[in-house]
């Protein structure tokens, strides 16, 4: 997974890349497996945030295939949406600056 705006400004802790990767995937579900492959994260990690995570309405259930749970970020919850403001003002603020910087070095 390359290394986006929001983890370059906030880091690589799981929590951070874990809420990086639910902001950028909403309207899908993931099971921990398939969130561990595609974040770096360890499934014993994230067995450890899931339910904080659940319990402060960060995620939700979605469905269970076999004996996967799936889940995604559940966009209702008010944390949530602090943090996807939060993501998109820093991605904003980082393209922004980056365009101001090209116009410099063009003029």
């Amino acid at each position: 997974m390359d290394k986006s705006v929001f983890r370059m400004a906030f880091g690589d802790s799981p929590i951070i890349k874990l809420i990086d990767f639910l902001i950028d995937s909403p309207e899908f579900d993931f099971s921990m497996t398939e969130i561990s492959k595609e974040t770096g994260i360890s499934w014993i990690t994230l067995n450890k945030l899931f339910p904080v995570f659940e319990k402060l309405g960060i995620i939700m259930e979605t469905r269970q295939i076999g004996r996967a749970r799936m889940y995604m970020i559940n966009k209702n919850s008010p944390i949530t949406r602090y943090w996807i403001s939060i993501h998109t003002a820093v991605v904003d603020k980082y393209y922004e600056a980056e365009e101001t910087e090209q116009a410099v070095t063009t003029v």
